[in-house]
């Protein structure tokens, strides 16, 4: 089966045939935390640049992230800044203090976003309780990915 016109356009432009797609995986090196409402980037991590061939194409993201909330009945929330907006993509519910889990979401953002080079940023927010957000530093780790798609 051949793959779909706009696949095959973006495996043209990118002489890929896996497609475009781009990422990083690191280690919260010198720890990380907060408590802020709103997204906040996290730190130790990298940002990173991703060229998108077509207009009429989305991105794709995968992101996993390892964390621990200080105080029972804690909400965070995992995004990602493209071109200056926030996109959600998973939130987890921690209802023990200390306790390590993996938050993990794959969702198709930013349709409509123009052919380009857009910087792609892994930001986090504490949506409910009183806990601190919390990635030390080597136990958790940020793995993200960005992939042009069909809308």
């Amino acid at each position: 089966m051949a793959p779909p016109t706009v696949l095959a356009k973006i495996n043209a432009a990118t002489a890929d045939a896996w497609g475009n797609c781009a990422g990083i995986a690191v280690a919260a090196s010198g720890g990380d935390s907060t408590t802020s409402a709103s997204y906040v980037s996290m730190a130790a991590t990298s940002s990173f640049s991703f060229t998108k061939y077509l207009s009429t194409t989305s991105i794709k993201i995968d992101l996993h992230a390892t964390f621990a909330v200080s105080a029972v009945s804690t909400s965070a929330r995992f995004g990602v800044l493209i071109n200056g907006v926030d996109y959600d993509i998973c939130q987890m519910f921690i209802n023990e203090a200390n306790s390590r889990r993996n938050s993990s979401g794959s969702v198709p953002v930013a349709l409509g976003l123009g052919a380009g080079v857009y910087t792609i940023q892994a930001r986090w927010k504490r949506v409910a309780g009183a806990g601190t957000l919390q990635r030390f530093v080597t136990d958790d780790w940020l793995a993200l990915c960005a992939a042009e798609v069909a809308p």
